[in-house]
């Protein structure tokens, strides 16, 4: 048996037709899926550790910093502050 797939005509194809709702990706959604999956990587390297009874604070600092680079973040000193005195309504989403 064969399905019939028809192609979104204001979507560009990019979304299809799967019986009365369309269904569509984000344009990188790979990129973001293995962000995701690397996020969970060093998750589980962590509980790794903690099971292997390594010093919990290295292994939490291992992981966070690994974390930080899949999502390109870094501190830096006064950012989010001078962020938040400028948007002070923003306030209550930090804390």
């Amino acid at each position: 048996m064969t399905t019939t797939i028809e192609k979104c005509p204001t979507w560009g194809g990019g979304a299809i037709d799967r019986s009365d709702f369309w269904e569509t990706v984000v344009e990188n959604g790979d990129e973001q899926n293995q962000k995701v999956q690397g996020i969970k990587k060093a998750i589980e390297k962590y509980y790794l550790a903690l099971g292997n009874r390594e010093h919990g604070g290295v292994a939490e600092n291992n992981a966070f910093q690994e974390i930080q680079d899949i999502l390109g973040l870094h501190w830096e000193q006064g950012k989010i502050k001078a962020h938040l005195d400028k948007h002070p309504k923003l306030k209550p989403f930090y804390t």
